[in-house]
């Protein structure tokens, strides 16, 4: 889970910082006016652009063309409206990036998304369609690009698209977004910009707020969150696993000392100590494997399930991380079971 969280940032932090200007309801406020009155473009390269919501819902595009995957996706974006940018705004954002911008033809448009689990179903969606209606209006399809337009703590653009400028003139702006790539130091911009945001919201009308993320804030929230699980998950995993060691190796010790007049007796009537020492350790097997086989099978479907949601959120596998733990559940766990079997021949042999 913690190599998801953060391998998820290199795809949802492109840039040094991103501010956006939303509108709780209808108003005439101009929000590329306020945003230009905070003066953040002087801490370095920047872009300002706009998102639009078109008419269809994500949903309604996607529909016949989703895996198992993309459906977990979309089940909490049922009626979310399509998100549409300008052509000269993609082009923009994907230079700020160090990319080079998708060369389109006209009135062609592209698809945009950084989660991960769509890629599949937007490759199948644009292998079978020609062409895309949006505000009832046809448009060529040329593709879809695995790309961010912002920097945000996780993956959240499921579908935009790319529409030429034109296509969006009449329409009102959900959102305006600015973006900057830092010239001067990181760590001075951002707390500067965190006092703008915070000060700026505390005095705003009601109409519209002021949301901002930078690079660094983003990481930090999830090395604490990644940090907080790994802690968790050993802290736990260690303390069950030593006490139920510990009490199946006590269970037994406890009735070495029962049992030792009965092993005297099987040595009496001709039992080799060989046979006594294989009888112990097949005793003890038992008695340790019975939990722990519980535990496997209840793993292997527990992993399956789990692997699917971190595979979502990073693109991580957890086959080195269960090959880890197996390795200090042999160690520890095998342990007890070493030191139970040794112990127990001592009691006998006393």
């Amino acid at each position: 889970m913690k190599n998801s969280l953060e391998k998820d940032l290199t795809v949802t932090t492109p840039y040094d910082s991103t501010l956006s200007f939303f509108k709780y309801e209808e108003s005439d406020e101009n929000l590329e006016k306020k945003l230009e009155e905070l003066n953040v473009k002087q801490y370095g390269d920047n872009i300002t652009f706009k998102e639009y919501y078109s008419d269809e819902s994500i949903s309604s595009y996607l529909k016949g063309y989703t895996d198992k995957q993309a459906e977990s996706v979309l089940e909490g974006n049922a009626s979310t409206p399509l998100t549409l940018i300008k052509r000269s705004s993609y082009e923009g954002l994907a230079r700020l990036q160090g990319k080079d911008p998708v060369n389109l033809q006209q009135n062609e448009v592209l698809i945009l998304t950084n989660q991960k689990d769509m890629k599949k179903t937007m490759k199948r969606f644009v292998d079978n369609n020609k062409s895309i209606k949006i505000n009832h209006k046809e448009y060529p399809l040329s593709g879809f690009q695995f790309m961010s337009v912002r920097t945000d703590t996780s993956a959240r653009d499921t579908m935009i698209v790319v529409l030429p400028d034109q296509a969006v003139s009449e329409m009102e702006p959900s959102r305006i977004s600015l973006n900057i790539q830092y010239e001067g130091e990181a760590n001075k911009a951002d707390q500067e910009l965190y006092n703008l945001i915070e000060t700026y919201n505390k005095n705003a009308d009601k109409n519209t707020y002021l949301l901002g993320m930078t690079k660094t804030l983003a990481y930090e929230d999830a090395t604490g969150t990644s940090t907080m699980i790994v802690y968790i998950g050993i802290y736990l995993g260690i303390i069950f696993l030593i006490s139920s060691a510990a009490i199946l190796a006590l269970q037994q010790l406890s009735e070495a000392s029962d049992n030792k007049a009965r092993y005297d007796l099987l040595k009496k009537i001709g039992v080799t100590q060989k046979e006594v020492n294989q009888s112990i350790f097949k005793q003890i097997f038992i008695y340790f494997m019975m939990p722990l086989s519980l535990a496997i099978i209840h793993s292997i479907f527990g992993i399956k399930v789990v692997n699917r949601a971190i595979v979502s959120a990073g693109e991580s596998n957890v086959f080195f991380p269960s090959l880890l733990t197996a390795g200090v559940i042999i160690v520890v766990y095998g342990g007890y079971f070493l030191a139970t079997y040794s112990g127990y021949k001592s009691i006998l042999k006393k």
